[in-house]
């Protein structure tokens, strides 16, 4: 989804988006975009009843093959994104599993991998192994401006278990005023 086609202040299609409460809100705009004129907007607030609201949710139900989520992230200072891959098991299992806090510190399993810029567009390529295939382990790729493309491989899953892919979530959970925008967001199986 590029929003393209969405109106300005519309909710995004083929998602769920929940947490939004008082100024906490998730919306098509045209403030800024990874390409063409509209993306995302996440607006957190602070006095949220959770750290990790709003949020939204993608429902792909992707059993097996070989998966793929690509999507352009821009974090302003204080924003702190947390993009995870769960199944629908209660208690659930998490796949790959990453942060970009608002200092621009991109982690995954609380270990650093790289420092991104602020107020920028970024580009994330996540890979993964679903099904009997899957090894518990995913790669990411980060893209930025000015820099060559650089790509982490055998990152562990959060649970050795995750096999499905039913959740696929993008979290503003800062606990303050803060926002971040999201854009051409891609998800397929080979």
């Amino acid at each position: 989804d590029d929003f393209e086609a969405a109106p300005v202040d519309s909710l995004p299609a083929g998602a769920s988006t929940l947490g939004e409460e008082g100024t906490a809100r998730i919306r098509v705009t045209d403030e800024t975009a990874a390409s063409g004129k509209h993306s995302l907007k996440f607006t957190d607030a602070s006095g949220l009843q959770n750290a990790f609201n709003p949020h939204l949710v993608y429902a792909p139900s992707l059993h097996k093959g070989f998966a793929t989520g690509l999507f352009a992230v821009r974090i302003e200072p204080g924003a702190i994104l947390f993009h995870e891959w769960r199944d629908s098991k209660s208690p659930y299992r998490i796949g790959p599993s990453l942060w970009i806090t608002g200092a621009g510190d991109l982690t995954v399993g609380g270990k650093v991998l790289a420092k991104v810029p602020l107020s920028e567009w970024i580009q994330l390529r996540v890979e993964c192994k679903l099904g009997k295939q899957a090894d518990g382990t995913w790669s990411l790729m980060l893209t930025q401006p000015g820099q060559e493309p650089r790509r982490f491989d055998g990152l562990a899953y959060g649970s050795k278990e995750f096999r499905h892919l039913d959740w696929y979530g993008f979290v503003s959970n800062a606990t303050e005023a803060a926002t971040m925008y999201l854009d051409d967001i891609d998800l397929k199986t080979e």
